[in-house]
C-alpha cells in the first residue's frame, strides 16, 4: 500500500470526486434525477462520514478532512493567505448581519447553531474588533511541511454537499425521503431532526439553500454556485479610494459577468468552442 502524498486518495481527483462533480454539474443544470444518482453513489460508498460535533471547530483548519473530504488540494499556504487578507489587510470582511443566519431555536444551545461559535470569532485588529471566519484558517498562521495523517490543504468537495443535493432532488417526488437525507445532515451539526421539531415541519427548498449557506461559508465558490443557479441579483457597496465616495454596484441576473470567460485560447481556436456571451 502506498503511503505519503501519492497514497492519499483525498488529495487526488479520485473516482468519488468524479461522481461528486457529476452530481454537482447535474444539479447546476437542473437535472436532479442524475444529480441524485451520482450523489447517492458517493454517499453509499461508505467511504465518508460526518465529523463529530466535538471536532467541528478544528477539522478543516489548514487541513483536508479525512472523514468528510471527497477531494481536496494539498497546500501549506492557504491559512497564511487567508489570514493575511482576512485579518491583516482587511480585504475580506463578513457582511452586515452575517450571524443571523445561524439563529436556530432548535440548535444545541438556545437559539444558536453550533457552527457559529465553531467557525467564527472576534479578533483585535489595531484596536478595532473584527469578526472573522476561522473555519479553514488556523489563527496561529504557521506553515508546516507535509506529514502523514491529516493532510494540510483545502477541501474542494465534502460529503454534506451530496446529502443536500440528494434532499433537493427528492423534494417533489418523495418529500419524506428528502427529509431523511436532510435530517441526517443537520443532526451531524447538532440540530434536531425536522420530524422531531414542534409540528413536524416538512423541509423546503428554502431550508436547503439556507443550510448550504451556513455549511459552506467561505468555501470555494459555493455561494456563487447558488447565486448563479437561482439567478440572484446581488448589490455591493464599495468605497471609491480616490474620492472616498461609497458607490453601489449591482450584478443583474443576466449580466455577462455572472459567467467567467473561457481562458484557453486553443480551445476556442482548435476545438470550435464558442466564448461565453459578452466576453471577447
Amino acid at each position: 500500500k502506498e503511503t505519503g502524498f501519492t497514497g492519499a486518495r483525498e488529495l487526488h481527483f479520485n473516482l468519488y470526486a468524479a461522481q461528486a462533480m457529476l452530481a454537482r454539474v447535474y444539479w447546476m443544470k437542473g437535472d436532479l434525477s442524475n444529480a441524485k444518482r451520482y450523489a447517492d453513489k458517493v454517499i453509499r460508498s461508505g467511504k465518508f462520514r460526518f465529523e463529530s460535533i466535538e471536532n467541528l471547530a478544528t477539522f478543516m483548519k489548514r487541513r483536508v478532512s479525512l472523514s468528510e473530504t471527497i477531494w481536496g488540494l494539498y497546500t501549506t499556504k492557504i491559512s497564511s493567505y487567508l489570514y493575511d487578507r482576512h485579518v491583516v489587510k482587511m480585504t475580506l470582511t463578513l457582511p452586515s448581519g452575517w450571524n443571523s443566519i445561524y439563529d436556530d431555536s432548535q440548535g444545541p444551545l438556545p437559539g444558536v447553531d453550533k457552527r457559529r461559535s465553531a467557525w467564527f470569532t472576534t479578533l483585535d485588529n489595531n484596536g478595532q474588533a473584527k469578526n472573522i471566519c476561522t473555519k479553514i484558517m488556523d489563527e496561529k498562521n504557521d506553515i508546516s511541511a507535509y506529514t502523514s495523517g491529516a493532510y494540510l490543504g483545502y477541501s474542494m468537495i465534502r460529503i454534506p454537499e451530496m446529502y443536500l443535493i440528494a434532499a433537493e432532488a427528492l423534494l417533489e417526488s418523495d418529500p419524506d425521503e428528502a427529509q431523511k437525507y436532510f435530517d441526517t445532515f443537520i443532526v451531524s451539526r447538532g440540530l434536531f431532526k425536522y420530524k422531531d421539531r414542534p409540528g413536524s415541519p416538512q423541509v423546503t427548498l428554502e431550508d436547503i439553500v439556507k443550510e448550504r449557506r451556513k455549511e459552506f461559508a467561505y468555501e470555494e465558490q459555493m455561494n456563487w454556485l447558488d447565486m448563479k443557479r437561482t439567478g440572484a441579483q446581488v448589490s455591493r457597496q464599495v468605497k471609491d479610494e480616490a474620492t472616498n465616495e461609497v458607490k453601489t454596484y449591482t450584478l443583474e441576473i443576466n449580466y455577462y459577468r455572472y459567467t467567467f470567460p473561457l481562458p484557453a485560447d486553443y480551445e476556442l481556436m482548435y476545438n470550435n468552442v464558442p466564448q461565453n456571451p459578452g466576453w471577447k
